[in-house]
């Protein structure tokens, strides 16, 4: 089997995944993946992990956690 059909399968946005008008908001995303680590990791932070750093999430950041979009 040829990996290109699985590769372009996640090269491309999903319904979950795609930023639709938004998609300008990741033109001045560095390109290099220690880079771009570094802005996730200062932007994002796992539901699971929040106690960990300190972060006491409300109820209205706990709801709904398993359903979002990117747009």
């Amino acid at each position: 089997m040829s990996l290109s059909p699985l590769l372009d399968h996640y090269a491309t946005h999903g319904i979950m995944t795609d930023p639709g008008e938004h998609a300008h908001l990741f033109d001045d995303l560095p390109a290099s993946i220690p880079e771009l680590i570094q802005v996730i990791q200062g932007n994002l932070i796992h539901v699971f992990w929040a106690e960990r750093y300190g972060v006491k999430l409300t109820d209205e950041q706990q709801y709904p956690l398993s359903v979002r979009d990117v747009a």
